[in-house]
This record gives C-alpha cells, sequence and structure tokens, in this order.
C-alpha cells in the first residue's frame, strides 16, 4: 500500500492482462496525484470520494484513461472503499510520486 491511510489489497483474479486491486482510503486522505499507462475501471463500493473533476460516491463506476490526471481524496465522514480493474499500471506524477513510479511496476 501506499500509506497506512490508504491501503492497497490485490485481488488474486488476474488473468495476464488485468490486474484486480481493492482501495480503502482513510477519512479525509488522498492518493498521490497520478495518471495512468492503460484504462482503469473503478467502482466506489462504500463512501465517497473527489478529484478536481467530480465527487463520485457508492456505486458509481468511473473510467480513468491516460488523459486522466487526479488525486481522488476520501470524504471527511468515513472512509471509500473502491474495486479496481486496470490494464497498466498507475503513473504518479507528483513530485514525491515520480520517485515511486519504479516500484510500482
Amino acid at each position: 500500500g501506499f500509506s497506512k491511510n490508504i491501503r492497497e489489497f490485490s485481488l488474486n483474479i488476474e488473468d495476464g492482462r488485468y490486474t484486480t486491486k481493492l482501495y480503502r482510503i482513510k477519512a479525509g486522505q488522498e492518493l498521490p496525484e497520478h495518471t495512468h499507462e492503460g484504462n482503469e475501471y473503478t467502482l466506489v463500493m462504500s463512501g465517497s470520494f473527489s478529484d478536481r473533476t467530480c465527487d463520485y460516491s457508492q456505486g458509481d463506476f468511473i473510467l480513468a484513461d491516460q488523459s486522466t490526471t487526479h488525486q481522488p481524496r476520501a470524504s471527511m465522514d468515513q472512509d471509500c472503499i473502491c474495486l479496481a480493474v486496470m490494464d497498466a499500471p498507475l503513473k504518479m506524477t507528483g513530485m514525491f510520486g515520480r520517485m515511486l513510479n519504479p516500484f510500482l511496476r
């Protein structure tokens, strides 16, 4: 995972092309700013999060791709749990995040 405030769990349902992860972002915390090297399909299972473009709540489905750069932040009132399926790794864009890129493969 990224830190104690953001937990990442890889689910063993990979088929060689897609990776499936469960994310828990503690209330009020955010992921590092990033873009995507491919497509990421995200389902908000519990709670909510926002980024610079929109607010997403339980049941919302989000498609992020190479044109998406964002920094999802969980709402202040509860943790956010998301299921994410991706066909390529995340690519960190912030200064600190760029140092992490070699470790995210």
